[in-house]
């Protein structure tokens, strides 16, 4: 029995120790991007002074947030602002619906001025991006606007 324990003793001994190397190994990480507007996920406009402005970018107004995660390059668009409803006597003839936004994060070069129309701009411009934008909106009207 002592023989069987020095020969598994000397076993041990003419064992390498370990060596550390390298595992290489290659992998595909989808496209994903998500959306998540923040609460509450509505806005608030309000009136100019001169009565011709109802925004979002307005004082007393508020715009919306909308948070942005995203691993690859991915684009979004943000489409043209519509009209959905309006008052009785409101006169759309003369008005210009406008949207804006401007990001923070790793998409702080995200800036978009006050304008019609859609536009887009992508994220995960460095692979990866967690990055919130403030969105805002508003109607210039020359004519005003009716109550309601």
């Amino acid at each position: 029995m002592r023989g069987f324990v020095l020969a598994a003793m000397g076993l041990c001994l003419m064992v390498a120790p370990a060596r550390s190397v390298d595992v290489i190994f290659n992998g595909t990480i989808a496209d994903t991007c998500g959306l998540a507007l923040s609460v509450p996920a509505t806005g608030t406009m309000t009136l100019s002074s001169d009565g011709s402005i109802l925004g979002s970018d307005q004082s007393g107004g508020s715009g919306v947030l909308l948070t942005v995660t995203s691993t690859g390059i991915n684009s979004i668009t943000v489409g043209a602002p519509t009209l959905t409803a309006s008052a009785p006597g409101y006169s759309t003839a003369g008005q210009s619906l406008q949207i804006g936004y401007v990001g923070a994060g790793l998409l702080n070069l995200v800036n978009r001025a006050m304008g019609t129309g859609s536009s887009s701009f992508s994220a995960g411009i460095l692979g990866v991006t967690l990055s919130t934008i403030l969105i805002n909106a508003r109607i210039v009207n020359a004519n005003g606007f009716t109550q309601g």
